[in-house]
Protein backbone atom coordinates (compact mmCIF):
# COMPACT_ATOMS: atom_id res chain seq x y z
CA UNK A 1 0.00 0.00 0.00
CA UNK A 2 2.68 2.51 0.98
CA UNK A 3 2.27 6.05 2.21
CA UNK A 4 -0.17 8.34 0.44
CA UNK A 5 1.74 11.15 -1.28
CA UNK A 6 0.72 14.08 -3.45
CA UNK A 7 2.05 17.42 -4.68
CA UNK A 8 0.00 20.60 -4.33
CA UNK A 9 -0.15 22.70 -7.48
CA UNK A 10 -0.73 26.08 -5.83
CA UNK A 11 0.10 26.07 -2.10
CA UNK A 12 -0.21 29.87 -1.96
CA UNK A 13 -3.86 29.62 -3.05
CA UNK A 14 -4.76 26.99 -0.48
CA UNK A 15 -7.30 29.29 1.17
CA UNK A 16 -9.64 28.98 -1.84
CA UNK A 17 -8.37 26.16 -4.06
CA UNK A 18 -7.44 22.51 -3.65
CA UNK A 19 -5.27 21.34 -6.56
CA UNK A 20 -3.00 18.29 -6.39
CA UNK A 21 -1.48 15.38 -8.28
CA UNK A 22 -0.99 12.07 -6.47
CA UNK A 23 1.71 9.43 -6.67
CA UNK A 24 0.77 5.78 -7.01
CA UNK A 25 1.18 4.81 -3.35
CA UNK A 26 -1.34 4.87 -0.52
CA UNK A 27 -4.32 3.08 -2.06
CA UNK A 28 -5.85 -0.38 -1.80
CA UNK A 29 -5.37 -1.76 -5.33
CA UNK A 30 -3.11 -4.78 -5.76
CA UNK A 31 -0.56 -6.17 -8.22
CA UNK A 32 0.04 -3.99 -11.28
CA UNK A 33 -2.54 -1.48 -10.06
CA UNK A 34 -0.67 -0.98 -6.79
CA UNK A 35 -1.95 0.92 -5.20
CA UNK A 36 -3.80 4.26 -5.67
CA UNK A 37 -5.46 3.43 -8.98
CA UNK A 38 -8.45 5.68 -9.67
CA UNK A 39 -8.96 4.73 -13.32
CA UNK A 40 -12.03 2.62 -14.08
CA UNK A 41 -10.99 1.47 -17.57
CA UNK A 42 -7.97 -0.47 -16.35
CA UNK A 43 -9.31 -3.89 -15.39
CA UNK A 44 -9.06 -3.16 -11.69
CA UNK A 45 -11.90 -4.02 -9.31
CA UNK A 46 -14.41 -1.18 -9.51
CA UNK A 47 -15.16 -1.08 -5.79
CA UNK A 48 -11.44 -0.75 -5.13
CA UNK A 49 -11.21 2.11 -7.63
CA UNK A 50 -14.06 3.94 -5.87
CA UNK A 51 -12.35 3.40 -2.52
CA UNK A 52 -9.11 4.86 -3.89
CA UNK A 53 -11.01 7.92 -5.08
CA UNK A 54 -12.50 8.31 -1.62
CA UNK A 55 -9.06 8.00 -0.04
CA UNK A 56 -7.66 10.73 -2.29
CA UNK A 57 -10.54 13.13 -1.64
CA UNK A 58 -10.38 12.57 2.11
CA UNK A 59 -6.62 13.20 2.09
CA UNK A 60 -7.27 16.63 0.59
CA UNK A 61 -10.04 17.41 3.07
CA UNK A 62 -12.78 17.45 0.43
CA UNK A 63 -14.48 14.16 1.12
CA UNK A 64 -17.91 15.81 1.09
CA UNK A 65 -17.47 17.55 -2.27
CA UNK A 66 -19.60 16.65 -5.28
CA UNK A 67 -17.31 14.51 -7.44
CA UNK A 68 -17.00 14.80 -11.22
CA UNK A 69 -14.89 12.30 -13.20
CA UNK A 70 -14.75 13.24 -16.90
CA UNK A 71 -14.25 10.58 -19.57
CA UNK A 72 -10.91 11.51 -21.11
CA UNK A 73 -10.61 11.02 -24.88
CA UNK A 74 -7.56 13.09 -25.98
CA UNK A 75 -9.39 16.11 -27.40
CA UNK A 76 -9.35 19.87 -26.78
CA UNK A 77 -12.95 19.97 -25.53
CA UNK A 78 -13.60 21.88 -22.30
CA UNK A 79 -16.58 21.67 -19.95
CA UNK A 80 -17.68 24.49 -17.65
CA UNK A 81 -19.09 24.02 -14.15
CA UNK A 82 -20.82 27.13 -12.81
CA UNK A 83 -24.00 28.27 -11.12
CA UNK A 84 -26.98 26.87 -13.00
CA UNK A 85 -24.69 24.40 -14.76
CA UNK A 86 -23.62 22.13 -11.91
CA UNK A 87 -23.33 18.91 -13.94
CA UNK A 88 -20.82 18.00 -16.59
CA UNK A 89 -22.26 17.95 -20.13
CA UNK A 90 -23.04 14.68 -21.89
CA UNK A 91 -20.26 15.12 -24.44
CA UNK A 92 -16.84 13.83 -23.47
CA UNK A 93 -14.07 16.32 -22.75
CA UNK A 94 -10.51 16.60 -21.47
CA UNK A 95 -10.68 19.77 -19.38
CA UNK A 96 -12.97 21.38 -16.85
CA UNK A 97 -13.13 25.03 -15.82
CA UNK A 98 -15.11 26.16 -12.79
CA UNK A 99 -15.90 28.96 -10.34
CA UNK A 100 -18.16 26.71 -8.29
CA UNK A 101 -17.05 25.82 -4.73
CA UNK A 102 -17.65 22.33 -3.41
CA UNK A 103 -17.31 20.53 -6.75
CA UNK A 104 -14.26 18.29 -7.11
CA UNK A 105 -12.93 17.30 -10.53
CA UNK A 106 -10.84 14.12 -10.62
CA UNK A 107 -8.89 13.02 -13.68
CA UNK A 108 -6.94 9.76 -13.75
CA UNK A 109 -3.71 9.62 -15.77
CA UNK A 110 -0.61 7.56 -16.44
CA UNK A 111 2.00 9.56 -18.46
CA UNK A 112 -0.40 12.19 -19.80
CA UNK A 113 0.00 15.70 -18.43
CA UNK A 114 -2.23 17.21 -15.75
CA UNK A 115 -2.33 20.98 -16.30
CA UNK A 116 -3.73 23.12 -13.49
CA UNK A 117 -4.93 26.69 -14.06
CA UNK A 118 -5.79 29.25 -11.37
CA UNK A 119 -6.98 32.85 -11.54
CA UNK A 120 -6.74 34.10 -7.93
CA UNK A 121 -8.28 37.49 -8.77
CA UNK A 122 -11.57 35.93 -9.92
CA UNK A 123 -11.25 32.59 -8.12
CA UNK A 124 -11.62 30.58 -11.30
CA UNK A 125 -9.74 27.31 -11.80
CA UNK A 126 -9.22 24.71 -14.48
CA UNK A 127 -7.80 21.22 -14.87
CA UNK A 128 -6.80 19.72 -18.21
CA UNK A 129 -5.60 16.30 -19.36
CA UNK A 130 -3.11 16.45 -22.22
CA UNK A 131 -1.33 13.69 -24.07
CA UNK A 132 0.41 14.51 -27.33
CA UNK A 133 -2.94 14.98 -29.06
CA UNK A 134 -4.13 17.40 -26.41
CA UNK A 135 -0.96 19.45 -26.75
CA UNK A 136 -1.11 19.26 -30.54
CA UNK A 137 -4.71 20.50 -30.53
CA UNK A 138 -3.81 23.27 -28.05
CA UNK A 139 -6.12 22.35 -25.21
CA UNK A 140 -4.63 25.13 -23.05
CA UNK A 141 -5.95 27.74 -25.47
CA UNK A 142 -9.49 26.41 -25.05
CA UNK A 143 -9.14 26.30 -21.27
CA UNK A 144 -8.16 29.97 -21.19
CA UNK A 145 -11.05 30.84 -23.50
CA UNK A 146 -13.45 29.08 -21.12
CA UNK A 147 -11.93 30.87 -18.13
CA UNK A 148 -12.60 34.18 -19.88
CA UNK A 149 -16.25 33.15 -20.23
CA UNK A 150 -16.40 32.87 -16.44
CA UNK A 151 -14.72 36.23 -15.86
CA UNK A 152 -10.95 35.94 -16.22
CA UNK A 153 -9.71 39.25 -17.61
CA UNK A 154 -6.34 38.24 -19.05
CA UNK A 155 -3.97 35.26 -19.33
CA UNK A 156 -1.53 37.43 -17.35
CA UNK A 157 -3.75 36.83 -14.32
CA UNK A 158 -3.61 33.04 -14.65
CA UNK A 159 -1.14 30.80 -12.86
CA UNK A 160 -0.32 27.39 -14.36
CA UNK A 161 1.23 24.28 -12.87
CA UNK A 162 2.23 21.37 -15.11
CA UNK A 163 2.24 18.14 -13.14
CA UNK A 164 4.24 14.91 -13.47
CA UNK A 165 4.05 13.31 -16.91
CA UNK A 166 6.21 11.41 -19.36
CA UNK A 167 9.31 13.34 -20.39
CA UNK A 168 11.26 13.45 -23.66
CA UNK A 169 13.69 10.96 -22.15
CA UNK A 170 11.03 8.24 -22.19
CA UNK A 171 8.35 9.29 -24.68
CA UNK A 172 9.00 7.70 -28.06
CA UNK A 173 6.62 6.79 -30.89
CA UNK A 174 6.83 5.46 -34.42
CA UNK A 175 7.18 8.29 -36.92
CA UNK A 176 4.13 7.06 -38.82
CA UNK A 177 2.03 7.48 -35.66
CA UNK A 178 3.02 11.09 -35.08
CA UNK A 179 1.01 13.48 -37.21
CA UNK A 180 3.21 16.39 -36.08
CA UNK A 181 6.23 14.81 -37.80
CA UNK A 182 5.45 16.45 -41.14
CA UNK A 183 4.80 19.91 -39.69
CA UNK A 184 7.68 22.37 -39.59
CA UNK A 185 6.47 24.12 -36.44
CA UNK A 186 6.76 20.83 -34.52
CA UNK A 187 10.31 20.02 -35.55
CA UNK A 188 11.91 21.65 -32.45
CA UNK A 189 10.04 19.14 -30.28
CA UNK A 190 10.92 15.96 -32.20
CA UNK A 191 14.20 14.07 -32.16
CA UNK A 192 14.90 11.00 -34.27
CA UNK A 193 16.48 8.22 -32.22
CA UNK A 194 18.86 5.51 -33.38
CA UNK A 195 16.06 2.97 -33.17
CA UNK A 196 14.13 4.98 -35.78
CA UNK A 197 11.53 6.23 -33.36
CA UNK A 198 10.76 9.86 -32.56
CA UNK A 199 11.33 11.29 -29.12
CA UNK A 200 8.60 13.85 -28.36
CA UNK A 201 9.27 16.75 -26.02
CA UNK A 202 5.76 17.61 -24.88
CA UNK A 203 7.17 19.52 -21.91
CA UNK A 204 8.79 22.14 -24.13
CA UNK A 205 5.89 22.21 -26.60
CA UNK A 206 3.41 22.84 -23.82
CA UNK A 207 5.60 25.48 -22.16
CA UNK A 208 6.02 27.35 -25.45
CA UNK A 209 2.27 27.23 -26.09
CA UNK A 210 1.44 28.61 -22.65
CA UNK A 211 3.90 31.47 -22.98
CA UNK A 212 2.59 32.30 -26.46
CA UNK A 213 -0.95 32.36 -25.04
CA UNK A 214 0.11 35.07 -22.60
CA UNK A 215 0.87 33.17 -19.40
CA UNK A 216 3.61 35.07 -17.56
CA UNK A 217 6.89 33.23 -17.12
CA UNK A 218 6.75 33.87 -13.36
CA UNK A 219 3.26 32.33 -13.21
CA UNK A 220 4.27 29.15 -15.06
CA UNK A 221 5.63 26.25 -13.02
CA UNK A 222 6.56 22.76 -14.20
CA UNK A 223 7.23 19.77 -11.98
CA UNK A 224 9.57 18.26 -14.61
CA UNK A 225 9.05 14.84 -13.06
CA UNK A 226 9.03 12.06 -15.64
CA UNK A 227 6.53 9.32 -14.87
CA UNK A 228 8.41 6.93 -17.17
CA UNK A 229 11.64 7.32 -15.20
CA UNK A 230 9.89 6.86 -11.86
CA UNK A 231 7.56 3.87 -12.11
CA UNK A 232 8.17 3.13 -8.44
CA UNK A 233 6.28 6.35 -7.68
CA UNK A 234 4.04 6.94 -10.72
CA UNK A 235 1.98 4.83 -13.09
CA UNK A 236 3.41 4.86 -16.64
CA UNK A 237 1.30 3.56 -19.51
CA UNK A 238 4.27 3.58 -21.87
CA UNK A 239 6.88 2.03 -19.61
CA UNK A 240 4.49 -0.58 -18.18
CA UNK A 241 3.04 -1.56 -21.57
CA UNK A 242 -0.41 -0.31 -20.69
CA UNK A 243 -0.73 -2.83 -17.84
CA UNK A 244 -0.94 -0.38 -14.98
CA UNK A 245 -3.18 1.96 -13.03
CA UNK A 246 -3.97 5.68 -13.26
CA UNK A 247 -3.09 8.33 -10.71
CA UNK A 248 -5.58 11.02 -9.68
CA UNK A 249 -5.18 14.74 -10.28
CA UNK A 250 -7.84 16.70 -8.43
CA UNK A 251 -9.08 20.28 -8.19
CA UNK A 252 -11.81 21.73 -6.03
CA UNK A 253 -12.73 25.28 -5.04
CA UNK A 254 -13.35 25.70 -1.32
Amino acid sequence: MGTLRYTSAFPRFDDWLVAASFKRMGGVSRARFGSLNTGRATGDDQEVVYENRRIALEALGIGNATLHTPSLIHTNKVAILTEGQENLPAYKHDAVVTNLPGHAVLMSMADCTPIFFADPAKRIAGLAHAGWQGVYHKISQYVLTSMRQLGTKSPHDVHVWVGPSIGPCCYQKNESDVQQAAEECWQPYLTKKRNGQLSINLWKALTDQLLELGICQEHLHHSKICTGCNTDQYFSYNKENGQTGRSPSIMCLR
